[in-house]
């Protein structure tokens, strides 16, 4: 029996306007180029390392000044602070993806076992109650613990015993969701709607339609020897307190992209526990 473990925020629900949409706008109003790519790939690097913390209805409380200096190559006085943390903290709309609704109807009629993967607020276990979304799928699995790491195996595990068997995890955030695939041994296939990712070599999709011609395929990872280093691209600033950070399965999160905003140009090396993603 196959399975897919699908990721909720922005790969099954679309949030309108994204945080990232907010803050790319709010950033060009002030005078600045930056692309809502460039805002959105850099908030992924952020919660690749940023720990499980209920945070205004998500749960990922970012660092606003670090992400003003990254992508601005400024740092942002008390005003600009201020008036970024009031940005689009939490959208108010949220609807299926038109592609949805087929794509987990056909999952089904295949004898598909479909599991959602998500972080545990009240709005988001209201979100899947209120798009009925817990009819559509199998089951749910959710990781808890404010203060761990972003979701490790364990929470797979559940998700593996809701489907009946190991399954195929489907995202939409490389530097994140591809971690925790990793971190559970499970395939991983991306899904960028916005071609956001045009520069990773993946498993893509650009619509959940697509990921039927993509569970076939091998997903782009190289692998790398534990304790080899590898040249990545960071922040001008390197001043993120979580690259290389340990996470409770021993392994390191680590930046595997490549450049995410106009100055990210400085090169650092990390230790790998094995695996790197090909951009």
């Amino acid at each position: 029996m196959k399975a897919l473990f699908l990721d909720l925020a922005r790969t099954v629900v679309e949030f309108e306007p994204g945080f990232h949409n907010e803050m790319g706008s709010y950033l060009r109003s002030a005078g600045y180029c930056i692309s809502d790519r460039d805002v959105f790939r850099e908030i992924a690097r952020q919660r690749a390392w940023l720990p499980i913390t209920p945070f205004h209805g998500s749960t990922n409380a970012l660092d606003f000044a670090s992400l003003f200096e990254t992508l601005t190559g400024e740092i942002p006085d008390s005003e600009s602070l201020s008036e970024l943390n009031e940005v689009g903290v939490t959208s108010q709309l949220c609807r299926l993806y038109t592609d949805i609704p087929p794509f987990l109807e056909r999952a089904r009629e295949e004898g598909m076992k479909i599991v959602l993967i998500g972080d545990p607020t009240d709005r988001r276990l209201d979100i899947v109650k209120n798009l009925g979304l817990d009819e559509m799928v199998d089951g749910a699995a959710y990781a808890f613990g404010a203060g761990l790491p972003r979701r490790g195996s364990d929470v797979f595990r559940i998700a593996e015993r809701l489907a009946g068997s190991k399954g195929t995890y489907i995202g939409d955030s490389y530097e994140v969701d591809s971690v925790d695939a990793d971190s559970a041994e499970l395939p991983f296939i991306l899904i960028d709607r916005d071609d956001y990712y045009g520069d990773v070599r993946a498993n893509k999709a650009r619509s959940a339609g697509d990921v039927f011609d993509r569970l076939t395929k091998t997903d782009s990872i190289q692998k790398v020897a534990p304790g080899q280093t590898y040249d990545y691209i960071s922040s001008p600033a390197e001043s993120y307190p979580g690259w290389g950070r340990e996470t409770e399965l021993g392994t390191q999160v680590l930046d595997r992209l490549t450049n995410s905003g106009p100055n990210s140009i400085s090169r650092r090396k990390i230790v790998t526990r094995g695996y790197l993603g090909q951009a």
